[in-house]
């Protein structure tokens, strides 16, 4: 397996599709920037935090779930276009083994890109708020990287469904699309405990407005609900493997 994520990952770096991804989650940071930036009235105590709080929200409603599903797409998806599935399957490797590998490259790469927000977020609230302090970094840090972990995790079944057949990808990127705006109004009704998409925001226990006062934070919900996904997506793929 160990062998496999190492294939996957020289194969990525080959193409320019991480760049892009990387390109893609450069503008949470931007618009968040960009957002308080356009206020009228500042907000009081505003600053790192504040934009961090911004940039979650974003990564979970729009920009995480799109990038991490065109990602997983079109890693899987490369091998139908070069034809190469039917070939790694004469090594022998079964389908679970090649899927596995390409979503443990995927998981890296989410970590990887949302360090990569991170670190933009910090660059841009220290060049417009360079008088407010920083707060608690490393809390920060894991903030973003187990909210990271836990959209990678709830959409798990779009990416694993749109490896099935060829060029799927682009309609399971529609859906995480539209799967991550309903976070919105889903977060904002109190319901971010059972919308997997929104789960996470209850385990890093999100410090931002939700905008309703009703929303709450039930940890064991929200695990529970991850690990329905995770579950899911165990089925997809032991479908795609009797269908292969």
């Amino acid at each position: 397996m160990l062998h496999l994520v190492k294939s996957e990952v020289k194969k990525m770096r080959r193409t320019g599709v991480f760049i892009a991804g990387m390109g893609i989650m450069t503008l949470s940071p931007l618009l968040s920037v960009l957002q308080y930036s356009s206020l009228t009235e500042p907000l009081k105590n505003m600053g790192f935090s504040t934009i961090l709080n911004s940039v979650i929200w974003y990564n979970m409603s729009l920009f995480l779930p799109i990038t991490l599903t065109f990602l997983g797409g079109y890693i899987i998806n490369k091998e139908y276009v070069c034809d190469t599935l039917k070939n790694l399957k004469t090594i022998p490797l079964r389908y679970g083994e090649i899927l596995s590998a390409k979503l443990i490259t995927l998981l890296l790469f989410d970590i990887i890109l949302c360090a990569y927000s991170f670190l933009m977020t910090f660059l841009l609230a220290a060049a417009f708020y360079p008088e407010r302090g920083q707060g608690n970094l490393l809390l920060e840090f894991g903030k973003v990287i187990v909210m990271g972990i836990c959209i990678y995790i709830a959409i798990m079944p779009i990416i694993v469904w749109s490896g099935g057949k060829k060029n799927r990808y682009f309609a399971g990127t529609i859906i995480a699309f539209v799967y991550g705006l309903l976070g919105i109004p889903m977060a904002g009704r109190g319901a971010n405990n059972y919308y997997p998409i929104t789960a996470g925001l209850s385990i890093i226990r999100y410090e931002g407005d939700l905008g309703n006062s009703s929303a709450s934070y039930s940890i064991g919900i929200a695990i529970i609900s991850l690990v329905l996904m995770l579950c899911l997506s165990i089925i997809i793929m032991r479908l795609h493997r009797e269908n292969d």
